[in-house]
């Protein structure tokens, strides 16, 4: 439920001009659809910590691939949903991608 999902917003340059609210459920299954997907761009920072999903056409940053071992989770950008209005509470501070895999490991860690 979107009222349950502690929503973040990194610090890093890059999320800060998107002005990006995020989640990230570890107990979930992502699956993202593209109709177009000709206008799907991967973009990758140079310290190659993530994937960025961006949309070629408008620049909109839709989703993070995060990958650690043989973990992957998904951080989606709340603000690109059609159900974005139900997520009401404030987003959480946090500082890079670092942070974002340590608060979803813990969570998917505890019962």
């Amino acid at each position: 439920m979107p009222k349950d999902q502690v929503v973040g917003a990194c610090q890093c340059s890059f999320c800060r001009k998107h002005n990006a609210r995020t989640f990230s459920d570890p107990k979930a299954r992502a699956i993202l659809i593209a109709r177009m997907p000709e206008h799907v761009q991967l973009y990758t920072f140079g310290l190659m910590t993530s994937q960025q999903i961006v949309c070629r056409r408008c620049g909109v940053y839709v989703a993070m691939l995060l990958s650690e071992a043989d973990s992957v989770w998904s951080v989606i950008n709340i603000d690109t949903l059609d159900d974005r209005a139900l997520f009401t509470q404030a987003a959480e501070r946090e500082t890079g991608v670092r942070k974002i895999v340590g608060r979803v490991s813990a969570a998917k860690r505890s019962p």
